[in-house]
């Protein structure tokens, strides 16, 4: 509170209006209201901080997009080797999954709700990519139409993805 010390010397008194408590100060027949306009200072300091956790959040997302991307970059040189494709294959629909998909639904991180809903879903993405890779490596033709494929895996990755929201909200307690 701002005030004058000639106004400070004066016995406060509060009271109330409408819900909000007004602090007042009298001094030469004239009151100083001071309660509206500190919660017009709180309501713009929440602003404010809203505002700076938008922009975390946001920044956040890009450099999780960004690490991503740069992760996959190393397997584009090595393309013409036969290891990069399969291994490509399994780093995009992991790092997609896990990094951009499943990140809003990720339970708490330090409760045992987060291993009874994680372990499956492991469980099911390595038996998911392990058959990719495998589909890759035995029918080596599949590697000559991209888009087919990873429309394919896209598809697969959105059915995981749909399952592990299942079996988070299956895991989660009631």
């Amino acid at each position: 509170m701002l005030l004058s010390s000639s106004i400070r010397k004066q016995p406060l008194r509060s009271s109330t209006s409408v819900g909000n408590t007004i602090l007042a100060a009298s001094s030469v027949g004239m009151g100083v209201s001071v309660g509206h306009a500190i919660s017009e200072k709180h309501r713009q300091m929440n602003q404010e901080k809203l505002g700076r956790l938008e922009r975390t959040i946001d920044r956040q997302g890009t450099i999780r997009l960004v690490l991503i991307l740069c992760g996959a970059a190393p397997f584009f040189f090595f393309l013409s080797t036969s290891w990069a494709r399969a291994v490509l294959l399994a780093y995009i629909p992991t790092a997609l999954f896990f990094g951009l998909l499943l990140v809003p639904d990720y339970p708490p991180l330090g409760t045992s709700w987060f291993w009874k809903a994680m372990i499956p879903i492991v469980v099911v993405h390595s038996g998911i990519v392990f058959g990719l890779v495998w589909l890759n490596l035995n029918m080596p033709a599949m590697n000559k139409m991209p888009r087919v494929l990873y429309g394919f895996v896209g598809v697969i990755l959105m059915i995981e993805w749909r399952l592990s929201l299942r079996i988070i909200s299956t895991c989660q307690p009631k």
